[in-house]
């Protein structure tokens, strides 16, 4: 087919803007080694970025960024399955309280109790009073030499200033068995039993005198003398119900509940013969030795009636436990949830020495109306091995006190967490840390899960488009291309100079 000049002209003019020209086969060089093996070097490196780009494309892990939490609700619910391993299900109860200062107590609503065995093993009883000291301050570190000096020291003067309110419960504490002689020196009363008292308390705290318990193991007594005198320490001896001087009173190591001091008042008769003699001269001492034989006669028999060497163990209290299910819904500000044992019907068991010990078996939370069932749904489309930590810190974790008083405080911090590329995937992960508490002496143990939610929220990712996939193979694949090209240029650059002759060009 023949085009006129004109066709010819309007042709060649729009072959012009080819982009893609080819080059004189008589403007070719002859082939090199050099461009050789720099074509086989572009040729594996654009290979193994395109496998390296489909490897990842089809593969892609898990990533994540952080932003300001976009959840605005009001309610935060939590779905919690806890055992307590030695609180009986009528005992063991549940509250709540959060940062705008709601408090709500043994919780019944939406949680259910089931009673669990202790796999056949001793059902429980409570301790006995002897058993709950000797465990006690069998645990407890040894005094330093300087707070037992302190500690049993005489009640005498306030000159010293080191005495308050607390110590004298600490005096009783650091013996199992402590005599205090309550008097007023200037009382004709007390001089008549001073010089006694002060050969007995002399010949106990040296440990000259041994008085045996009722298990006949060797006890350890220590005498204190109170001055109950307006200017020492009256209000202590008002505190203590002394109605009158002399008074001897035997008090043994206890765990009784605070403010019911336990005590054994020695009460003694005093012949007529001795008050007289003491009234006109210095007692003589047969009489002396007299009233010191009775003041360790009276404690002799006392001490028999305790036992505080059983060789007690820690054993279980109930003979259940209890597994705790259920949900809350609380404000989606900082709070605590708490389990202990209380009962409103059982005022005999000491609960500051019940056992709080429990198992996790499950916590999580979410948003109110969701259930358990779909934070696993939700864990599910997040990336592959993402939530596996923070997912399920504490599921199946148990928390077992070896001593009294003690409890395991769990501290929660609470992220709400999304996946970018569904904004329907919402649920909550957190990390956890916990730590034993010891509480007061005379308090019950609570176990505690201190919960705080976020400002961020996590924004979870785990696939590419296919449009950024195809962009970035094509610009890494043809960027290695090019740079290699670039490379041979210059190795060819440098090989030529100094040759006679023309510029020889040759193609990668």
């Amino acid at each position: 087919m023949g085009y006129d000049d004109g066709a010819r002209s309007r042709l060649q003019k729009l072959k012009s803007i080819d982009a893609f020209r080819q080059p004189r086969q008589e403007a070719l060089g002859q082939e090199t080694w050099l461009g050789l093996g720099l074509t086989s070097l572009a040729a594996v490196l654009c290979i193994a970025l395109f496998l390296a780009q489909l490897n990842a494309f089809l593969f892609a892990r898990g990533t994540s960024r952080l932003e300001i939490d976009s959840d605005q609700s009001e309610l935060l619910r939590v779905h919690f399955d806890v055992t307590m391993l030695d609180v009986a299900c009528d005992y063991a109860t549940i509250g709540v309280f959060d940062a705008f200062g709601n408090v709500r107590s043994n919780v019944t609503r939406d949680v259910q109790k089931q009673a669990i065995d202790h796999e056949g093993a001793d059902k429980g009883h409570p301790f006995t009073d002897e058993e709950l000291t000797e465990l006690e301050f069998g645990d407890r570190p040894q005094l330093s030499a300087e707070e037992r000096a302190t500690l049993d020291a005489d009640w005498t003067s306030l000159a010293g200033g080191h005495f308050q309110l607390d110590d004298f419960q600490q005096a009783l504490d650091a013996h199992e068995f402590v005599f205090v002689f309550f008097c007023v020196p200037e009382a004709q009363q007390c001089n008549v039993m001073l010089q006694a008292w002060m050969n007995f308390s002399a010949d106990a705290n040296s440990g000259q005198l041994k008085l045996h318990d009722a298990d006949g193991a060797v006890a350890d007594i220590w005498g204190l003398q109170v001055n109950c005198a307006s200017e020492a320490f009256q209000s202590l001896c008002e505190d203590e119900k002394v109605d009158g001087v002399p008074k001897v009173r035997l008090y043994p190591r206890t765990v009784s509940k605070q403010g019911s001091r336990h005590f054994i008042d020695l009460n003694f008769v005093f012949p007529m013969e001795i008050i007289m003699m003491s009234m006109v001269s210095k007692m003589p001492p047969v009489f002396m030795q007299r009233l010191t034989d009775q003041i360790v006669s009276k404690a002799e028999i006392s001490l028999k009636q305790r036992h505080l060497h059983t060789h007690a163990t820690h054993h279980n209290i109930f003979k259940e436990g209890c597994r705790l299910r259920g949900h809350l819904d609380v404000p989606r500000v900082p709070g605590t949830l708490h389990f202990e044992a209380r009962s409103a019907s059982d005022y005999q068991l000491n609960y500051a020495y019940t056992n709080v010990s429990h198992t996790v078996n499950h916590l999580s939370f979410g948003r109110p109306g969701g259930h358990p069932s779909d934070t696993e749904l939700l864990l599910s489309l997040l990336p592959a091995g993402y939530a596996a930590q923070q997912a399920k810190p504490l599921e199946g974790r148990s928390f077992v006190s070896e001593h009294f008083h003690q409890a395991a405080h769990h501290y929660v911090k609470v992220v709400h967490t999304r996946l970018e590329s569904d904004g329907s995937v919402r649920l909550y992960l957190y990390m956890h840390q916990w730590n034993w508490r010891t509480y007061p002496r005379h308090e019950p143990p609570k176990t505690k899960i201190s919960y705080d939610v976020s400002p961020l929220e996590v924004v979870a990712s785990h696939s590419r488009r296919w449009y950024d996939f195809a962009t970035s193979t094509l610009a890494i694949v043809g960027g290695a291309f090019s740079s290699v090209q670039i490379l041979y240029g210059l190795l060819s650059s440098v090989s030529t100079l100094g040759q006679p002759g023309g510029r020889k060009v040759d193609v990668l």
